[in-house]
């Protein structure tokens, strides 16, 4: 063979070589936005399996039943079967999140609390209706996470009690979700529920804009994270305003009323399930107790807005400084 022949086989088999090994680690990508858990639903993935469409879309499904089973709203939800006694047993999914919910209402002192479905009831934020304060009252009774019994995974709900798990099962949905997306493949991506947010299989950290609680059209801050979940929980999400109040759909189960000391909520944490239950708990809290609870907890980072002399002023756990940019 020529001394030319061998050059071109040698640069041949170098092709060869290069496009096996590109082909190997193709990358697929996929992305798809859906109305689910009240919500858009924007999840994106990358991985190199070519099936990840089908992925995609069993993911979507996968969310579709959990949110069928959770929802509040739900008449054939386990929620509501629970609500209703019609129903005792647990499912693995809900005692899963009634664990955490039980950990949020101890370490909030029981401001966080999702037994408060009968106040939920009687505020009609679409209606700009504000409850009697009989109306509250008597709701008010029917609260409690403490008078929650559960026993060999039977729950025991006294009558007029319900259990709403708005602030903590898009949380844990998502968690579910990611898990099924890495179960089937080396995927990165993320899934983001109308700004619950979780973050998987990243190399390196994304940027996020956190909104102005006042200026939808501003970023307030812009922080820098990786493989986590972040969430926000506002006061401008769900409000009616009457006689310069404003009226939000995050309650205070202690007063019935909507929550006063805080207007804008941001935590990370390493999972959506406990990031959206601490946003809706830290919301309800007083600013400076619910920093000192971050602080506490691991891997728990939080930034709070509150009004201070007709301005947002925020008060920021210790470690934080590490995601700002």
């Amino acid at each position: 063979m020529k001394k030319k022949d061998i050059i071109y086989l040698i640069v041949l088999l170098i092709v060869i070589g290069i496009s096996a090994y590109r082909f190997k680690n193709r990358k697929y990508e996929s992305r798809d936005s859906k109305i689910l858990m009240d919500t858009i639903v924007d999840i994106s993935i990358s991985g190199n399996n070519k099936n990840i469409e089908t992925v995609l879309d069993s993911t979507f499904t996968l969310i579709r039943v959990l949110d069928d089973a959770l929802s509040y709203y739900n008449e054939n939800s386990e929620v509501q079967a629970i609500n209703n006694h019609v129903k005792t047993d647990l499912s693995e999914e809900l005692l899963s999140i009634l664990i955490e919910a039980g950990k949020v209402y101890i370490q909030s002192d029981s401001l966080y609390d999702v037994s408060v479905g009968a106040l939920v009831d009687i505020w009609h934020f679409d209606k700009a209706d504000i409850p009697s304060a009989k109306e509250i009252e008597e709701a008010q009774k029917n609260v409690g996470f403490y008078r929650i019994t559960i026993d060999d995974n039977k729950i025991n709900l006294p009558e007029g009690l319900k259990l709403n798990l708005g602030s903590l099962a898009k949380g844990y949905i998502i968690d579910k979700a990611v898990d099924f997306i890495e179960s089937q493949g080396d995927y990165t991506g993320y899934i983001n529920a109308g700004g619950d947010i979780r973050y998987f299989g990243l190399d390196s950290a994304v940027n996020i804009g956190i909104q102005h609680p006042r200026d939808k059209d501003k970023i307030i801050e812009k922080l820098h994270m990786k493989n986590e979940a972040i969430v926000t929980s506002g006061d401008y999400e769900r409000f009616f305003m009457k006689d310069n109040r404003r009226y939000h759909h995050i309650l205070n189960p202690k007063t019935g009323f909507p929550a006063e000391n805080t207007i804008s909520v941001t935590v990370i944490a390493p999972n959506a399930m406990q990031a959206d239950a601490l946003s809706t708990a830290f919301f309800v809290m007083d600013p400076q107790d619910a920093v000192d609870l971050s602080n506490k907890l691991p891997n728990v980072e939080t930034m709070i807005y509150f009004m201070k002399n007709g301005e947002p002023t925020s008060l920021r756990s210790a470690g934080l400084k590490k995601y700002l940019e």
